[in-house]
């Protein structure tokens, strides 16, 4: 079982004969294609829960973004059983994702392996004790600081940029991740280069 997501990918740059994505096309060329899809909610943190465990929103409980997620939904969502939990008597589970817990529950191998640096965490947990109209500005500076930091660091073109969130580098960890373990196995790569600015990499 094999779980491919790539964030804010739009669906006209795919499969349009222009040559841009030939191995998709060649995997949807050799495979079922779905032309009428659509996702169940606007926001990365409520979608994955829905691909993993098939429900709506609704009922999984995650219907926020990111930091906006509350603990009552976060309790909601423990209550659900996903698609890698439901595997792993049978399977050897892989995520190659980012390290959020929400994404990762339930898997036997994760990429990347470090954990949310204390400083986000910190700054998260105080942003949710602010008032309201408080909350809202100080929480669009924070994400917008941290945005800026972030590409900066990782994605100038043609520069050196950090790897590990990077699409050839979680293929790179799945690769080697499955020739290490026995089969079968169940793998959820979550790839999301389309939200940073171009970089063509050495490849």
């Amino acid at each position: 079982v094999l779980i491919i997501v790539i964030d804010a990918l739009r669906a006209d740059r795919v499969n349009n004969n222009n040559e841009l994505t030939p191995v998709i096309d060649s995997l949807a060329e050799n495979g079922e294609r779905f032309t009428r899809c659509f996702a169940c909610a606007d926001k990365t943190t409520a979608s994955i829960p829905t691909i993993q465990t098939g429900l709506y929103p609704t009922r999984h409980g995650i219907l926020h973004l990111g930091p906006d997620v509350t603990e009552r939904e976060l309790r909601n969502y423990s209550s659900t059983t996903s698609l890698q939990e439901s595997l792993s008597d049978t399977h050897t589970t892989i995520a190659a994702e980012m390290s959020y817990d929400l994404y990762t529950r339930g898997f036997d191998h994760v990429y990347p392996e470090d954990e949310t640096p204390v400083h986000i965490d910190l700054a998260k947990r105080v942003l949710k004790c602010l008032p309201g109209e408080t909350y809202e500005r100080t929480s669009r500076l924070y994400h917008n600081l941290l945005s800026r930091s972030s590409a900066k660091n990782k994605n100038k073109l043609g520069g050196e940029v950090v790897k590990k969130d990077r699409a050839d580098q979680k293929t790179d960890y799945f690769l080697d991740t499955i020739d290490d373990v026995i089969e079968p196995w169940s793998g959820f790569l979550h790839y999301y280069d389309t939200h940073w600015e171009y970089n063509a990499g050495q490849r």
